[in-house]
């Protein structure tokens, strides 16, 4: 419901968790919150055409403006006319509110740059890194870079956004974008793009977050209770997700391991139903192979062919995983059930030798004679044992598998 947009309402929906969007008496002005800031935008209909322009921030537009703008725009489109961003321009100087107009830019936006770059990536790169890319240079945090023309970004416009991130106490993250945006920027620079996207050579060579003290976070191991609650969540994810989330509880498999599961890599033999991941999915480089807990044989057993967890032509991303864990109040991501899982199984009774025989680890192995003496079925009986131990510390209080919603 439309509601008179003031000060006191810009600064409670800049408080407020999320997105978040209200509309003002004013016929066609909204405001909407991201990163950070408030924008005033103008939309409306007219002849079945939307007309849609961004007005200003909550920082350069006062609630009165925005207003004045909204009713000029509304009796500029009555007139025949429509309003666009150089329209816009000239209204900001008629208000006092910049100097002089601005040339509109004929260069693309950095978000139409990162466009054709992530496309150059999938073309390129290994699946793994476009989707890491795309993943980093999505963030909300960079929408507002995202907006702007590319020749009308500087250095310390990266700078910031960065350095904001940092200060969430995300350094790692921010340090990593800053790697990928000089990346992305470097690529746009090559001679043969330079006067198409207008980018500065060398710009963003460097780019860094500022230095600040690194505080090592408490390393996480869910308990069983832990991992039932996360699985009890299931009902509000949807069905391919609450089977990728079930398997990765009940195996302790890693993400993309996970998500790339086919149905042809599951084969029942003699009293197992045995999950065989090929050598090139598995970060030891070899096949590994595991026997599924009953209970989850009906996520795999209802799928014909095909990867298990699709998504497009391909599978869901890895993301997606750490996502459906990290976006709910459980307190620990798909590594850290590794560890809850290597912990839980090792109080029972089993060895450290015993554990990498489920969880493939061989980093760090050397002269490990369990590795060294590997055949490929030998072990089924004991990962068995070891994976039952831990399904069975799941079971108390936890449905087993998921049934679809009926």
């Amino acid at each position: 419901m439309p509601t008179k947009i003031t000060k006191r309402t810009i600064d409670e929906a800049l408080r407020t968790a999320g997105r978040v969007r209200l509309t003002d008496t004013q016929k066609g002005l909204m405001l909407r919150t991201r990163s950070g800031a408030a924008v005033w935008s103008y939309r409306m209909q007219r002849d079945g055409r939307q007309v849609f322009v961004d007005l200003g921030t909550h920082l350069d537009i006062n609630p009165d403006q925005a207003r004045m703008l909204a009713a000029e725009a509304s009796d500029l489109i009555r007139r025949g006319g429509r309003p666009d961003d150089e329209w816009v321009a000239r209204r900001r100087v008629g208000l006092g509110v910049d100097e002089t107009v601005v040339a509109r830019s004929t260069k693309p936006t950095l978000a139409q740059v990162r466009g054709d770059f992530l496309l150059w990536i999938l073309g390129n790169r290994r699946p793994k890194t476009h989707a890491d890319y795309r993943q980093t240079l999505t963030q909300p945090a960079l929408a507002r870079l995202m907006d702007q023309h590319i020749d009308r970004l500087e250095r310390e416009d990266f700078a910031e956004a960065i350095a904001a991130m940092a200060a969430t106490g995300r350094f790692r993250n921010a340090e990593k974008t800053g790697h990928i945006l000089s990346a992305m920027w470097s690529w746009a620079s090559q001679d043969h793009l330079i006067r198409k996207t207008g980018a500065t050579r060398g710009m963003l060579i460097g780019l860094k977050p500022p230095e600040t003290q690194i505080v090592k976070k408490p390393r996480r191991v869910p308990s069983p209770a832990t991992v039932r609650t996360l699985l009890a969540m299931r009902k509000d994810m949807s069905p391919t997700i609450a089977d990728a989330v079930t398997l990765l509880a009940y195996t302790a498999q890693r993400r993309l391991t996970i998500v790339s599961a086919r149905r042809e890599d599951f084969q029942r033999t003699g009293q197992y139903l045995v999950w065989t991941i090929p050598g090139p999915k598995m970060k030891a480089g070899r096949e590994h192979a595991i026997p599924l807990p009953r209970e989850i044989w009906l996520i795999v057993e209802r799928v014909e062919k095909g990867f298990l967890f699709p998504s497009g032509a391909g599978h869901v991303s890895e993301y997606t995983l750490t996502h459906a864990l990290c976006d709910r109040p459980v307190g620990f991501s798909p590594h850290d059930l590794r560890r809850g899982f290597s912990q839980l199984v090792r109080a029972k009774g089993f060895t450290t030798a015993d554990v990498k025989l489920v969880l493939d680890h061989s980093e760090g192995a050397g002269d490990d004679v369990t590795l060294a003496h590997y055949d490929f079925f030998a072990d089924m009986r004991r990962k068995h044992a070891i994976l039952r131990a831990w399904a069975d510390a799941l079971k108390d209080k936890a449905k087993q598998g998921r049934a679809r919603a009926a």
